[in-house]
Parts: structure tokens; sequence; C-alpha cells
């Protein structure tokens, strides 16, 4: 068995890219601090598996002299590399490897993550591979994210109407994720990385100002509604989209209803499990 394959399409990718935030940088320096509570040497290489487009490879990029971020995916990787010049990071390196293959040498990295995409693993063979690259102290940390939230200010009538619409919109996508996003919905509960000092954190919250594009964007980006488009077609796809949309505006103050106005918030609450070789 090998990694689930998600995520490849060019359009799908750039979807991924252009609508998936960073997880929170707070997360990032928790990693960090969990990994310096017993690992005292240089921080010389992180990996990250599964690294889609670089949202969480690059916020790794200033702790450790070099990072390497791989995905399954030739897609991804491919909007990574774009995104190397964007982000201005010039220790970071990406590359199309399944996640259960890392191609460094015994006992040099100091930090394994995967963020939003751990699930998707052949698990066992990450651990074994982990234990291979991982040096004294490493550390493996899997990070993920609840489902959206979308807000307007602080008002509670018309922000628990917007809970709905995405309550009726994750019972819409629902049936399309494959079966190892079951494990997302759990918050990883049922993950247990076999190392020592298995720890558990929730609640790191994320939230930014946005707009109504946006926020389809990132529904769009989901691999249940590329799965629901295959299924039901393209046209229902659109037709879903036009849903959601036309529900946001019926409720949210929008000037000329105009999508592209920032007067929304997006959160993402991330959760993550980590343990050390």
């Amino acid at each position: 068995m090998s990694s689930f394959r998600q995520f490849e399409e060019p359009d799908h990718a750039l979807l991924y890219k252009n609508y998936r935030e960073k997880p929170p940088a707070r997360l990032i320096e928790r990693i960090v601090e969990f990994l310096r509570e017993k690992y005292t040497g240089p921080l010389k290489q992180a990996v990250d598996l599964g690294c889609g487009s670089g949202q969480c490879t690059f916020l790794l990029s200033k702790y450790f002299e070099t990072v390497l971020g791989t995905d399954i995916s030739q897609a991804q990787i491919s909007q990574a590399l774009q995104g190397t010049a964007e982000e201005e990071c010039n220790n970071v390196n990406f590359c199309v490897s399944p996640a259960e293959t890392i191609a460094l040498e015994d006992h040099s990295v100091q930090l394994i993550t995967a963020c939003v995409a751990a699930h998707w693993f052949d698990l066992d063979k990450v651990y074994e591979e982990g234990r291979r690259v991982l040096c004294d102290g490493g550390v493996m940390a899997f990070l993920c994210m609840d489902y959206l939230i979308v807000e307007i200010g602080d008002d509670l009538e018309r922000n628990q109407q917007f809970l709905k619409i995405m309550q009726d919109v994750h019972k819409i996508m629902d049936p399309y994720f494959a079966p190892p996003a079951a494990l997302a919905f759990n918050k990883y509960r049922d993950i247990t990385i076999p190392y020592s000092d298995l720890t558990r954190e929730y609640d790191y919250e994320i939230g930014v100002t946005t707009n109504l594009s946006k926020i389809l964007g990132a529904i769009k980006s989901y691999s249940a509604f590329q799965t629901f488009c295959k299924v039901k077609g393209e046209d229902e796809g659109k037709k879903l989209m036009q849903d959601i949309k036309d529900r946001f505006l019926k409720i949210a103050t929008i000037p000329n209803d105009d999508p592209d106005a920032n007067v929304l918030t997006l959160k993402r609450r991330y959760f993550v499990v980590m343990a050390r070789v």
C-alpha cells in the first residue's frame, strides 16, 4: 500500500495553492518548541510530507537550515516550485515522492511534518521511514484542521446562519470524501504515532479577513467537491456553488453583492499529534 492519491489534476492543484491558507504560525512554533524540549543540536533538516503547494513547508524555513517538501502529485509540486520565488525561500526544496519514501540519509532529519495530509498515507510505512531518517530526539508531527468557519463581525445571528450553510455544504460533501478523510474528521484521535512522548493538542486558530470568492474557492479545493463534480457532472458542481453563493449573499451585508469585497472572516481551527524517536 502507498499514499492515497488525491489533488493531482493541475486545476485542482491551482485551487489548492490559491485558496488553502497556511497553518497558524504559532502551531509551527509550538512544534519546534516540542522538538527543542529534548533535542539540543542544530536544526539542519526538516521534511514536510504531502506538502501540497507548500503552505506548511515555507513556514518551516525560518527554523531549519534546509527544508524538503515532498508530494506524490506532480501538479502540486509544480505549484510549490512556483511559490518558492514568491516566498523568497532559498533553503526550501521540493520533489515528487510518496510520503513512505524519504530520499535522505539515516538519522539526518530533526523534524518530519505532514499538514492536512497524514490521513492519506500508509502510516505504518511512514513510521518505519521516520525511524530511519529521524535523529535521536527527532520529532514527527501531523497537523490538520477542522471544517471552515465563516463569520461577519460579531453578528451572532448571521454567524449562526453561516454555520448552517457550511454544515449543509459538508452534509452534501461528506459522501464524496475518500474513506481516509474520516481520520481528519475525528481530529486524528485514531492516529497514534508509535514513538515516545506522544502529545495531542487542539484549538490552534487562525482567522483571516477575506471575501466570498475566496470562501467559495476554498470549498472548491476540497477533494470531495472534485469527486462530486466527477460523479454528478460539472453542471451540478456549478449549480451547487451558485446555491452556496446565493445563500451567503442573502444573509451577508456585502456592498453591491460584490463577492470580492473583504468583509468576511474565514477561520480554521488546527490540531496536532506529535511524538519523538
